[in-house]
């Protein structure tokens, strides 16, 4: 798992990984081994998924509101709107996706 998701681990993608670069991705992941405790080995893997997934989340909103200020749309506030949306806004909110082409329902 480590070597295969170090260079996002690392927020690195595209880059050769070094030694240097295994090191700080085995202190980051930590060592889990047999031996851990599912305690231990929930905390790794929550830390994780808040390294990995939440923080190219992130990575992607701020893309999509980037785009939204260069082509004058409104994708991420439809992909991710803040707050709770009353049952209108919500039929509007999906009705605006469709209109770009993306199809909640798959």
């Amino acid at each position: 798992m480590q070597a295969q998701n170090a260079p996002e681990i690392l927020g690195e993608a595209g880059k050769t990984i070094s030694d240097a670069d295994r090191q700080r991705v085995a202190q980051i992941v930590g060592d889990l081994n047999a031996g851990s405790t599912a305690d231990e080995i929930t905390f790794k893997l929550n830390d994780l998924f808040n390294e990995i997934i939440l923080k190219k989340e992130m990575q992607i909103m701020d893309a999509l509101g980037t785009l939204d200020r260069y082509t004058g749309r409104n994708v991420a506030s439809l992909v991710n709107p803040q707050g709770e949306l009353s049952e209108e806004d919500e039929a509007e909110r999906i009705a605006g996706l469709k209109a770009l082409g993306i199809d909640l329902d798959g």
